[in-house]
């Protein structure tokens, strides 16, 4: 009995380890499961907020124009595109006027139009070819005798222009040059400009010898000088009527000088003058206005009329460095702060109609907004990728901004109001639904103006 009994209980014993294992199994079975569905989950949450994250960073995104100097190559396809990963074969056509250009007359775009341009027979965009590069010219000294008139062209030795245009505009920089007409040595200041209004500035020499004077280096006017000689004596062994011609000739030297010239009104010219040029990060901003002048028949000219100051920008030689523009972000950050009040709100009420959490404003994602909206204004590129090509997000690196799990971004340009641009994005599906995940618990904002366009950058956090 006891052995019987002994084994009885060894069984149960046995039993209950089987049962005490088996347990286990389950409970772990359960725990990696739990961990999967949890995974899967999360990845998936991961994936929806990536896909949120990069829906504005499409390929092939065609530009609304292209802007290339005269003289240059015909682009190639990917140059009408941001984010360019197509086939560059693509069908090109160019239309002036709406008649096609074949693309040997365009071969290296010498004169300057807007073209209509259609890509693969679907994608519509603007080639617009500029003349901003200014004109070389070459001046020469001019040697003239007392009361003599001269032509302000003929100071201009050489002219070349990458438009190849030979027709230019030139004026004196004080218009009392154009009529200087007493012994001496003048400095002649001159603006000469091409068809395009492209100027430049330029100094020469104005010689005024005396008349009859030895010291003459002209030999042309040294032997017209000995011939008036010889012919005055001759005058005056003919007849005495013939000394009142002379002293005829001499009034007429006399009335030469400009209190006694009579000048007439030839026509209104309208003339570009630059007022200030500055380069900031690279990019060459050019102030001027348009002054009209009415010209007359000696050379002079009496000022008119003039525009409101305008800017002139060339943006191929950005080079924009952190650090400088994150000052800039810094020094205007104060007179930004009813531009963020306005956004966050207006971004905050489409949360709440989805009874999304209010997003906080984070001054570090906004100083990083800015310095973006910076970068875009003076290298005149809209897109998320940065000027040099470097991924969008590259922007946080540089601050340091790494405390996150994701990110996202929103850009807009040239609306109105700061509620116009927001109300636009809200429009986007994509935008829109970067403003409004629930993963996003932090916003940055920043704004940008330069010549009359102003870039909106929202930075999201979570």
């Amino acid at each position: 009995m006891k052995q019987t009994k002994k084994r009885k209980n060894s069984k149960k014993s046995e039993n209950n380890k089987k049962r005490l294992i088996v347990g286990i199994v389950i409970f772990l079975l359960l725990v990696i499961c739990l961990s999967v569905i949890l995974k899967i989950i999360y990845h998936k949450e991961d994936l929806n907020t990536q896909e949120v994250e990069h829906n504005e960073q499409k390929v092939n995104i065609l530009k609304d124009e292209l802007v290339l100097e005269v003289g240059s190559e015909l682009p190639i396809v990917s140059e009408y595109y941001d984010n360019f990963q197509d086939d560059e074969n693509k069908e090109v056509k160019y239309y002036l006027n709406d008649k096609e250009v074949t693309l040997d007359e365009l071969k290296h775009l010498k004169d300057v139009n807007e073209y209509k341009v259609i890509i693969d027979g679907t994608d519509e965009t603007k080639l617009r070819v500029v003349d901003t590069t200014k004109p070389e010219v070459k001046l020469q000294e001019l040697t003239i005798t007392e009361g003599d008139k001269y032509d302000i062209k003929s100071f201009v030795l050489e002219y070349k222009d990458n438009s190849n245009i030979d027709e230019y505009v030139i004026s004196y920089k004080d218009s009392e040059d154009s009529s200087l007409n007493k012994e001496g040595t003048y400095d002649i200041e001159l603006t000469i400009c091409d068809q395009y209004d492209n100027c430049i500035d330029e100094a020469t020499k104005l010689i005024i010898n005396k008349t009859g004077s030895s010291t003459n280096t002209n030999k042309d006017n040294n032997s017209n000088s000995s011939n008036k000689d010889s012919s005055n004596k001759n005058n005056s062994n003919t007849t005495s009527s013939n000394n009142t011609t002379n002293n005829n000739t001499t009034n007429k030297t006399t009335s030469k000088t400009p209190s006694t010239t009579t000048k007439k009104y030839v026509k209104d010219v309208t003339e570009k003058v630059v007022t200030k040029k500055e380069t900031k990060y690279g990019t060459t901003i050019t102030h001027y206005v348009n002054v009209t002048y009415k010209t007359y028949s000696d050379g002079s000219k009496v000022e008119k009329s003039r525009t409101k100051e305008s800017l002139e920008i060339n943006y191929k030689n950005f080079n924009g460095k952190f650090a400088d523009m994150k000052k800039e972000a810094q020094n205007i950050y104060s007179s930004l702060n009813k531009t963020r009040t306005t956004i966050l709100n207006e971004t905050n009420k489409y949360r709440k109609e989805k009874n999304v959490s209010d997003l906080v404003l984070d001054k570090d994602l906004s100083m990083i907004a800015t310095i973006k909206a910076i970068e875009m204004a003076y290298s005149n590129v809209f897109a998320h990728e940065r000027p040099d090509g470097r991924i969008w997000y590259s922007l946080h690196d540089e601050y340091g901004y790494k405390n996150y799990y994701t990110i996202a971004e929103n850009i807009a340009y040239n609306y109105t109001t700061d509620l116009d641009a927001c109300r636009q994005w809200r429009e986007s599906s994509g935008h829109y639904a970067n403003m409004i995940n629930n993963s996003m618990t932090k916003i940055g904002i920043g704004k940008y103006t330069l010549n009359g366009k102003t870039y909106y950058v929202q930075e999201f956090a979570g």
